[in-house]
């Protein structure tokens, strides 16, 4: 948990850089100084709908997060998986998943399909990093167990085109996937959770009245297309 903390405090300075660009614009009343981390976006969104978007579109990675990237414990665990030679991938995301917020909810996707066709059978693992305890209530990871073995990539849709039209989603359809038990990946923070680009996996809706912090980081061979 404390290893986490520089990444998390950085992610607050960044959220504050934005707010007090907002507030500057005339755009929200007063900058929720007050507020901690899992609370200030959130509500700064409710006065202005979009803020949340703004920072997941703006976000550059700082010298913290980099080091959490970079970290001996993730590299020792992927060259494991991967083999000595571990590129980082040049996706990352840092994710505030707001309360009640349904543009938050991520549809059941694989994260090849985000990929040109080139790059859809590279080995490419995912480490997702939550900031907090996750679990059904704040919206964990749901995995369709067994979806990845198969390496197919299913067919997607694009969310904006059947629903929010901000939504930077692409999506499964349900009956669609394979048949098989899903699993609810609840997590206390200090966890890590890798899954491979095949894997059919969504986020749930956040149902508690805190933002669930989390970043994501991938890796990969650099002797195959990103």
């Amino acid at each position: 948990k404390d290893e986490l903390q520089p990444a998390l405090t950085e992610c607050e300075i960044m959220v504050d850089n934005l707010i007090q660009r907002l507030h500057a614009a005339g755009k929200i009343s007063k900058t929720y100084n007050t507020e901690n981390i899992f609370r200030r976006l959130y509500l700064v969104e409710k006065e202005f709908s979009g803020a949340a978007l703004l920072f997941l579109y703006e976000t550059e990675i700082g010298a913290r997060l980099a080091e959490l990237w970079c970290s001996t414990k993730l590299l020792d665990i992927l060259e494991q998986l991967l083999g000595p030679d571990i590129a980082g991938h040049p996706i990352f995301a840092i994710r505030p998943k707001l309360p009640a917020t349904s543009l938050f909810n991520v549809p059941w996707h694989q994260d090849t399909a985000y990929l040109l066709p080139e790059a859809e059978n590279t080995d490419q693992l995912t480490c997702w990093i939550p900031f907090c305890d996750v679990d059904l209530k704040n919206g964990c990871l749901q995995y369709l167990k067994g979806g990845h073995r198969s390496r197919e990539v299913f067919k997607h849709h694009i969310q904006s085109k059947v629903g929010d039209r901000r939504s930077p989603y692409i999506y499964i359809e349900e009956p669609t996937l394979p048949s098989g038990p899903v699993f609810s990946c609840e997590m206390t923070i200090g966890s890590v959770l890798i899954h491979t680009q095949h894997s059919p996996h969504r986020s749930l809706a956040n149902l508690s009245d805190k933002i669930r912090w989390s970043v994501d980081f991938r890796y990969q061979s650099p002797f195959q297309p990103t």
